[in-house]
This record gives C-alpha cells, structure tokens and sequence, in this order.
C-alpha cells in the first residue's frame, strides 16, 4: 500500500496488524464502510464541513495498491546462504513498482503484508467430484469470496517505511529488541501503547523495545543521471597499462590541486564510479606517485 498523505499513513498505522479488517480482497482494495468513516472522521471532517462524496477522490489522489502472489514465478523460496549455525537462509523475491509523477514528494509511505488469495483457494476447493475416480464428475459448490469473511480476518503482521517526510527522504527506521538485548526480528504487534512479540494478544507475548537506527533500506537513484556520466573503473586485467591508458587521456592537473596552475603532468585523475567489497557504489581516483615523487 502507497500512501502519500501523512494522515493517511497515520490512520494505516493505528489499524497494524488489523489492517486487512479495514482494506483488503473482499472489497478489493478499496476499503470497507468502517475504512471510509476512518477516512472521514480522522483526515476530510477535521473540519467539520467535509463530504462523504471526497472519501473516494481521496483514496484515488493519496492511496495506490499493488498485489503479487507470494512465489510468482518461482516454485519455492529461494536458497541465498547459510548461517554460523548451519542454517539455511531463503528469499522470495517480489517486486513493485509505484510511478510518482514528482521529483521531491511531501510524504510517502509504503506498507506491505500477506493476505489469503480467496480467489485462488476458491478455484482450488470450488468443485468437488461425484465419485472417487479422477474422471467422475465435477460439481461447482457455488463458494464465494465473502464465505471466506470470517477466516479472512486473521491478524497479519504490517511493514511499513516512511520514504518522504516533510518533502525530505527519511533517514531514520527503527527496530526492536527484547528485555534482554537480543534483535527481534518476528511479528510485532502493539498493545495497550508498547510494542509486543507475535502478532496479536498472547499469553507468552514479550515487551520489546524499538530502538532508532539509521535507514540503509532506502536507496535514493534520483541522481542517478549525473552519476552516469561519471566514468567506469572496470576490474584490472593488466593494472600497469591500464593505468598507463588512463594517465595518458588525463588533462594536465597541478599536484596542488589549484586550477589556476596548469602543469605540464598530470598527477590527480578525474573520479571514476567502482564497486566496493560489499557491492556498493564507490568514488575513486588515480594519483601518479611516480612523477610526483620525482617532482617531474
């Protein structure tokens, strides 16, 4: 779920893990009654003057939705490595895609949970057969989405970012951690104004605490353009030519590194783009120590 109003993704935050109560495949997205008063009370009548006929210009202007099946094209979760311990550690990779016509949005938030696809469970248990032979035959048994209402409604743990803040990409998240220190890293749920483990009321339920972090989930390629036209220093297969080669195309740079100077050698390359150890995107240069050594 995409909301680009602050109001709205406060109102998506007080439902938690029962938002798919409020919005979810049995009024396709759209929201219930109980959704739109929401809607109404807490963000369109704080000023008492709103109409109820706003609710569905809202949703379309500051509320956009996208739905995957959780494997897609893959059959199963797929293997990325193991842990200290010997245990496996799988992904399921899904990827949505939300066009925002501005550069530099006032508020934008994501939430992202799963759901039961009735649809599916319903072409899979919809008919039944007449006999125990593969062959017998089919009998439709009339299910309908809304037969699975009450089932539907179970608590699904909610993930949410907010991206934009006051027109700014937020640069703070949060994560939890248990009485005793250990990083919680399941379902969380929120009771009585303090975070908890599971993702409802429980008996065995444990207090956590949230504690602030920088956020590193949110990459910003806004700049991507001028990066661009930064040059690429690919691996090097003969590091002596290569350096040759890129000395050679270099402007005259003085080794004070004031452009009021223009000396004869270079001795500082422009910046290129290269890849760091942990596949991040790193700036660097050449300095030929050689001649600078030498004081050429």
């Amino acid at each position: 779920i995409q909301s680009r109003h602050p109001e709205l993704t406060k109102v998506l935050q007080t439902m938690g893990e029962r938002l798919t109560k409020f919005i979810g495949p049995l009024n396709q997205w759209k929201g219930n009654d109980k959704f739109n008063d929401m809607i109404y009370s807490n963000i369109l009548n704080k000023a008492g003057n709103a109409d109820k006929k706003e609710i569905s210009d809202f949703k379309n202007n500051f509320m956009k939705i996208e739905t995957r099946k959780l494997f897609g094209d893959i059959k199963s979760p797929l293997f990325e490595k193991s842990d200290s311990e010997g245990k496996q550690i799988r992904s399921v990779p899904i990827n949505f895609d939300f066009h925002i016509e501005q550069l530099n949005p006032s508020h934008l938030a994501y939430f992202i949970l799963p759901y039961m696809d009735f649809d599916s469970i319903i072409s899979v248990l919809g008919t039944t057969t007449t006999s125990s032979e593969k062959e017998g035959n089919s009998i439709g048994l009339g299910l309908r989405p809304s037969d699975f209402e009450k089932i539907g409604n179970f608590l699904s743990p909610v993930n949410y970012d907010i991206v934009f803040k006051d027109g700014r990409v937020s640069k703070e998240s949060f994560f939890y951690k248990t009485p005793d220190g250990k990083i919680w890293t399941g379902p969380v749920h929120r009771a009585e104004g303090s975070y908890m483990t599971g993702n409802g009321p429980s008996f065995d339920s444990i207090a956590l605490q949230a504690e602030q972090t920088k956020n590193v989930k949110i990459q910003d390629f806004r700049n991507r353009k001028g990066m661009m036209t930064v040059g690429i220093m690919n691996d090097f297969q003969d590091d002596a030519a290569t350096v040759r080669n890129v000395l050679a195309r270099l402007q005259p740079k003085d080794k004070s590194l004031n452009p009021a100077n223009n000396a004869k050698d270079p001795y500082i390359s422009d910046l290129f783009l290269s890849i760091g150890t942990r596949k991040s995107s790193k700036f660097m240069f050449l300095v030929n120590i050689e001649r600078s050594d030498a004081g050429v």
